[in-house]
């Protein structure tokens, strides 16, 4: 299911990424296409240049799918895919970005658990105030049904977000800051029940606020402390 401008689209099956060459998108993991997907709709929609924006990406696991794959080729036969072992790195995702969209900005990424969509936020608020003019910021997390993780069983699921220095012509979404840490637990209200154990699903609220336009303050992390982000009108 891919939400599109708001709207809900129950007939998407495949994350549409069609920047990516075919050579590459064939071998990339579901991961890194809803990961390029959202970002390239992210920085479509909000009117920036995909080819010149610094990015910041976010995923707490990485690519599971990928080590599945070859953990179960060692079990197997020993002998491992190139193809699957170079797409196995946790950054795959910003590579592929800066290959698809033709992108040679700054671009970094965090694996930080619960932490990563809080931590992508102040990542890219620092790189707004000492040297880029747009951030985009994009999280994702796979499914995961492998017994040593902890809460596995969630969706997959992956959201972007731009930010930029000033609003754009047109737009009349709110600002953002991260506050600090808190003790309050996350913010679970709107997030769907399919993706609750999702690492990432806290974003899901705090689209659901920059949408609706509404200030006020929401929890991001784990389910014992996290992070606080508030959100003000412009």
């Amino acid at each position: 299911m891919a939400l599109v401008e708001g709207q809900c689209d129950p007939t998407a099956q495949e994350p549409v990424c069609a920047l990516l060459p075919a050579r590459l998108a064939r071998r990339a993991s579901l991961l890194t296409r809803m990961l390029l997907a959202v970002g390239i709709q992210a920085g479509t929609s909000a009117g920036v240049d995909v080819s010149s924006v610094s990015t910041v990406f976010g995923t707490a696991r990485g690519e599971v799918e990928m080590l599945v794959a070859l953990l179960e080729m060692l079990t197997d036969d020993g002998q491992l895919s190139p193809a699957r072992f170079h797409n196995s790195v946790y950054n795959t995702a910003s590579g592929h970005f800066s290959i698809a969209a033709v992108n040679h900005c700054f671009s970094t990424t965090l694996a930080v658990g619960h932490d990563t969509v809080a931590l992508a936020l102040i990542e890219a608020a620092c790189l707004l105030r000492e040297r880029a003019e747009a951030v985009l910021i994009v999280v994702g997390d796979d499914a995961v049904n492998i017994p040593f993780v902890r809460r596995a069983g969630a969706q997959p699921l992956a959201a972007a977000i731009c930010l930029t220095r000033d609003r754009p012509a047109g737009q009349s979404f709110g600002t953002l800051a991260v506050v600090g840490r808190c003790q309050a637990p996350a913010s679970r209200a709107e997030i769907p029940t399919q993706f609750a154990d999702n690492p990432i699903a806290p974003v899901l609220p705090l689209l659901s606020a920059l949408q609706r336009r509404s200030a006020g303050e929401i929890a991001l992390g784990g389910d014992d402390a996290g992070w606080l982000v508030e959100i003000g009108q412009s």
